[in-house]
């Protein structure tokens, strides 16, 4: 004759054989307890935006044939020595007059000598209409901007007849390293 069934246990303390009237047992206490991560909360507190980061309003003009990498010339995005900057919020904003379109991401140079960006969300495509309008983008989540790094947007294709203004807005944290 065979022996009992055996039955597979339900839970961790029907596993450990620990169950006590559905009460945590006070032997699994102190292995099992809960955290909660403070991390965030913490960096809340110390989040800037672009005008206590920089000193004014990231702003760059785009020209009639300014595809490629473009940093902010007015208060640019960058990451000064001895510190790491943790974006929480980016985002470039550009004033369209009727008849202009822009196609942009956001990116960042983590090496100025190279000029080899990471793209840090989606292209925007905005089509040519007859009013004038506000494009915008933004980066597709946090991210770590190293020492030394440059924050700005790609170009890839613009029309215009004379200029597009950008601007930049960020809310990040410094962190010291």
């Amino acid at each position: 004759m065979s022996g009992p069934i055996q039955v597979i246990p339900k839970g961790l303390l029907g596993l450990l054989q620990l169950k006590q009237q559905g009460n945590n047992p006070s032997e699994l206490s102190n292995v099992v307890a809960s955290c909660f991560d403070i991390r965030e909360l913490y960096y809340q507190q110390l989040v800037q935006d672009q005008f206590s980061l920089v000193g004014g309003l990231p702003t760059e003009n785009v020209n009639p044939a300014a595809n490629g990498n473009h940093a902010f010339t007015t208060s640019p995005l960058l990451v000064p020595a001895g510190f790491m900057w943790l974006v929480l919020q980016y985002s470039i904003v550009c004033n369209l007059l009727a008849a202009e379109t822009i196609k942009a991401s956001c990116q960042l140079i983590t090496d100025p000598a190279l000029s080899t960006p990471v793209l840090l969300g989606d292209s925007y495509t905005d089509v040519v209409t007859a009013r004038a309008r506000t494009a915008n983008w933004r980066a597709s989540g946090p991210f770590y901007a190293p020492a030394g790094s440059s924050i700005g947007f790609v170009v890839h294709d613009v029309l215009t007849a004379a200029t597009i203004s950008c601007f930049g807005n960020i809310r990040a944290v410094a962190i010291p390293i």
